[in-house]
């Protein structure tokens, strides 16, 4: 009987999450990244688009690791989070009286927890976001004055909207080393199927329940360390130079904070791709890294992919040109600009063939360009199906 290693399930773990998230398959990469490396991750966006699902479904393949989940509010209070209940102990004195201690119990609560969810997390008193601050960055909560190291592996925070710089939380929107703003599933076939895999999962609740892949806390625990010994040449640090200096003439600026921890990230998308070295192409995470303000993340993508896969920078341009193309037939809704858009979408299918090609013959990973052509190839139904009528 062959046995799988723990980086094997974990990539199996990947795998069966992104077919479960649909159109989330870079935040479940990144994600489990993220976990790999100790890092914390944001995710902004409105109400109802399965944000904590993520979070939550990561720990659920984790066997023995706690989970802790809470909305905050300007109501919530450390205690909300931090502890349980508050035992009280009477022991009695040398002289006949009685003295009192009251015991903080953080059973169940965040500075147990290994993996934690908070929702609305800019929302909290300062207060609370000062004692989040530090079990976020030092791992540790005080409890009557005194430090306790806590578990806590990976940090999911969730927002409708970034903090304004008045608000003061620069610093703990910092802490959150990858960010991604979630959208709702906006491919008509990926919702038809998100639909379909929801009573998929009902039915199979039903009837026994799903049986995913799942590793240990002690086996992730030990992925850690082999993260750290995925080595990183000299050119990789030539190159995130590089990046960095192109988003400063950009305007954008990578604080030191976020600066040192880029290594560990990358070694973690290296050791998920099977290496023991970082190259050019595990910078490619790094677009989910470097942005502050959502109208920064098309500017981060570029600089990085131009460095990292100038192939796959190539196929979002391709794929930017394609969407326009959709959304002006589309809304125009008619024979003759369905005829034209999808003569246009075919040659560019033609070009990202051709990009897949050069991707297999430089060894360069394609499978993002794939991604792109797939995309670019249900636009063209879309548009024959809306100005055409017809379906194929």
């Amino acid at each position: 009987m062959t046995t799988v290693t723990a980086l094997e399930k974990l990539q199996m773990i990947a795998l069966e999450l992104k077919d479960f998230a649909i159109e989330r398959e870079d935040e479940v990469d990144t994600a489990v990244c993220a976990l790999l490396s100790g890092q914390h991750v944001l995710l902004l966006g409105a109400p109802g688009l399965a944000k904590s699902m993520l979070a939550r479904e990561l720990c659920r393949r984790v066997e023995g690791a706690s989970y802790f989940e809470y909305l905050l509010s300007k109501y919530t209070t450390d205690k909300d989070l931090f502890v349980a209940v508050t035992n009280i102990e009477e022991k009695e004195t040398a002289n006949g009286g009685k003295s009192v201690k009251f015991v903080p119990d953080t059973s169940g609560m965040l500075p147990g927890a290994h993996i934690a969810f908070l929702d609305e997390i800019f929302k909290a008193n300062s207060a609370t976001l000062n004692a989040l601050l530090t079990l976020i960055n030092e791992r540790k909560f005080h409890i009557q004055g005194k430090p306790v190291t806590c578990p806590l592996i990976s940090m999911f925070g969730a927002s409708n909207e970034i903090p304004e710089a008045e608000e003061g939380l620069d610093a703990l929107y910092d802490r959150f080393m990858v960010r991604f703003v979630v959208e709702r599933v906006k491919e008509r076939g990926n919702r038809i199927r998100m639909r379909s895999q929801s009573r998929s999962r009902r039915a199979g609740q039903a009837t026994g329940g799903l049986h995913p892949t799942t590793l240990t806390l002690a086996e992730l625990l030990d992925l850690q360390k082999q993260v750290y010994q995925v080595q990183v040449p000299q050119v990789i640090d030539e190159r995130v130079e590089e990046l960095i200096e192109k988003l400063i003439a950009e305007g954008i600026i990578i604080s030191d904070r976020r600066d040192v921890r880029i290594d560990p990230l990358i070694q973690a998308h290296a050791l998920m791709e099977g290496r023991n070295q970082v190259n050019e192409t595990d910078l490619t995470i790094l677009q989910y890294c470097f942005w502050s303000q959502p109208s920064e993340i098309k500017t981060v993508q570029r600089v990085v992919l131009s460095i990292s896969n100038p192939m796959e920078n190539k196929a979002i341009e391709l794929l930017d040109q394609a969407t326009e193309i959709k959304d002006n037939a589309v809304q125009a809704a008619n024979g003759s600009a369905g005829a034209e858009a999808n003569s246009k979408l075919k040659k560019l299918v033609v070009a990202i063939d051709e990009l897949i090609q050069q991707a297999q013959a430089q060894g360069a990973p394609a499978t993002k360009i794939v991604e792109v052509k797939a995309k670019i190839q249900g636009f063209n139904k879309e548009v024959v199906r809306v100005c055409l009528g017809l379906d194929i």
